[in-house]
């Protein structure tokens, strides 16, 4: 989860308990606030967008995953999942220093 959404998961529950107060202010009841049902949490996920990937593999390896179509079916699955036309962008490196040397200069979501 990033600093973003934890801020806003934050302010939410401040939000939140102000009006359980304000209710209580009012009224003299205080009530809980019903936890997020299961489909607020896909919904959550659905807001998280991947745009870059960082791919750590052999140059074959990577060759057969484009050649045999495996990442092309992978992506047009998330394309239809997502309502997305543009897939994310991949960014293939061949050892694990290549990888962290990028990690420090990029951000990757995967």
């Amino acid at each position: 989860m990033g600093i973003k959404s934890i801020e806003n998961t934050m302010l939410v529950k401040e939000k939140e308990q102000k009006i359980v107060e304000k209710i209580y202010e009012i009224t003299g009841i205080r009530k809980e606030i019903i936890p997020k049902t299961h489909h607020d949490s896909i919904k959550h996920f659905r807001d998280y967008r991947i745009k870059k990937i960082l791919l750590i593999s052999s140059s074959y390896n990577y060759f057969q995953l484009e050649e045999e179509g495996r990442l092309s079916i992978l992506f047009s699955k998330w394309a239809s999942f997502e309502h997305k036309e543009k897939p994310p962008d991949i960014v293939h490196v061949e050892t694990a220093k290549e990888g962290i040397d990028r990690l420090k200069k990029e951000d990757f979501d995967i």
